[in-house]
């Protein structure tokens, strides 16, 4: 071979190593690309991640400077799309919102997918009026249909705000009101909310009783108190609702609507309830020789009806403590059943199966009111003391309240008036139709000893107009 020969084949063999080396560099590199996108993305939606959102966030704050908001988004009952339709489904719709998100920020918005139904959006200015415009975007792009194979979803979520208002304010801090505020606008449903000062001593005190509450029980700081519950015909006592009161050492009495909340969201409300069973039973059964027809009504979180042992427990309680399930009265509050209506139903059937009675409490309160009564096995309607309160001098609420005994009367539900104080809102409520009584012109709630003693001296209750009485 000559010179020119040699040259060729070493020329292009060169070059074909050059082609090979730059093909493997390219793959290297498109594949470096790659896997710098998977960590630093989504999967499904393709979207920033938290990792991305952590690594960008300094350049992104440099160039946009300090006044900057945070939006965290969290989609309201997304788990029962899940249960219901499966989770090819679910994706499907997250991809959509997703989409939806992106298309919908200002430019230098960044919009991140925190983790299963929540996404987190950094928007480049902290002006008040341009805030809420944008959370109202965000809420109607929840609330247009998502079509999704034969199926059509409208969505709805809750949005917390935070305001970034100092140089070099943290991120996590910032992310952590947003989601106080999250929290807060998912309770008052209301779609969005700012986080203030009021929120940061709201959630402070939700650490405190949500610490305190770990050692409540055991350091016998919880106790029961009974309101008896009188039957509007025969003016007797036909039972009563078990009601726990907590006694802090430094707080003092700590009120129900305070620590509940808490305890449901802090995992100890099944702890709670099954104190609150074990105890009132047990009281309850030191009466009930005397007094067997007396029933005894406890409030259950539907957690704690979701809980798989709270069946097997009040089964074993009932039979412990001698109490027949027929005088047993579960109650439920209205407003948490729209999480999942239907496994609602079947757990309350097989309550209802085993003997016990079904109350729906706080009727009225909720937007779902007929739905429930329709769909669920009620065997009572407790209308709510808000309701009650001024039904003689406010006619829409003595017009909710002959709706609401109405609706009971036509579907054969009785109904329990909570909160009565006055004799004329006793004689209102009885015209109207109502069959029980719970309230303070009858008794307040009271412990098991004074409950033996209020049974053992109790009267029958005769009902009279104030003219009767002055005539008398």
């Amino acid at each position: 071979m000559s010179i020119f020969e040699y040259f060729l084949v070493f020329l292009i063999f060169n070059s074909f190593l050059f082609m090979i080396v730059r093909y493997i560099d390219q793959v290297q590199k498109e594949s470096k690309r790659v896997l710098e996108f998977q960590a630093n993305h989504d999967q499904l939606t393709a979207l920033p991640n938290r990792y991305y959102l952590e690594m960008c966030f300094p350049l992104w704050q440099e160039r946009i400077g300090d006044r900057y908001s945070v939006f965290y988004l969290d989609m309201d009952n997304f788990k029962i799309i899940n249960d219901r339709y499966g989770h090819s489904v679910g994706d499907a719709i997250l991809v959509e919102l997703a989409r939806r998100l992106q298309s919908s920020c200002p430019e230098d918005t960044i919009v991140v997918r925190q983790g299963g139904d929540e996404f987190i959006m950094l928007a480049p200015y902290c002006d008040i009026k341009k805030l809420h415009q944008f959370a109202e975007i965000i809420i109607s792009q929840l609330n247009k249909t998502i079509r999704i194979e034969s199926l059509e979803f409208s969505l709805s979520g809750s949005i917390g705000v935070a305001i970034s208002d100092r140089h070099n304010h943290a991120l996590g801090e910032l992310l952590q009101k947003a989601d106080l505020a999250m929290y807060e606008a998912k309770r008052a449903r209301s779609g969005f909310a700012f986080f203030s000062d009021k929120l940061q001593q709201i959630s402070n005190e939700r650490a405190f009783i949500e610490g305190a509450l770990r050692n409540a029980m055991t350091n016998n700081q919880m106790y029961m108190v009974y309101q008896p519950q009188i039957h509007a015909e025969s003016g007797l006592v036909v039972g009563v609702e078990a009601l726990i009161r907590w006694i802090h050492p430094l707080r003092g009495m700590v009120p129900p609507d305070r620590f509940i909340p808490v305890a449901e969201s802090s995992g100890q409300i099944n702890a709670i309830g099954d104190f609150v069973i074990d105890t009132s039973f047990r009281e309850i059964s030191e009466i009930h020789s005397s007094y067997r027809s007396l029933r005894i009504s406890v409030n259950v979180s539907v957690r704690q009806l979701l809980n798989e042992q709270f069946q097997s427990y009040l089964n074993s309680k009932s039979t412990e403590y001698g109490i027949s399930p027929t005088n047993i009265v579960i109650e439920i509050t209205e407003s948490l059943f729209i999480e999942d209506l239907e496994q609602i139903y079947n757990l309350l059937m097989q309550i209802r199966n085993n003997g016990y009675n079904i109350s729906l409490d706080d009727f009225g309160t909720g937007y779902s009111s007929l739905n429930v009564l329709r769909k669920l096995p009620i065997n009572e309607i407790k209308v709510d003391k808000s309701f009650v309160h001024d039904i003689l001098i406010d006619s829409q609420d003595n017009a909710l309240i002959r709706s609401i005994i109405g609706i009971g009367r036509s579907l054969n539900i009785p109904t329990l008036a909570e909160g009565v104080e006055e004799l004329e809102q006793v004689l209102s409520l009885k015209t109207y139709g109502c069959e029980l009584f719970q309230g303070y012109f009858f008794a307040k709630p009271m412990n098991i000893e004074n409950l033996k003693n209020y049974l053992i001296h109790f009267t029958p209750y005769e009902y009279q107009t104030s003219q009767e009485i002055v005539d008398d």
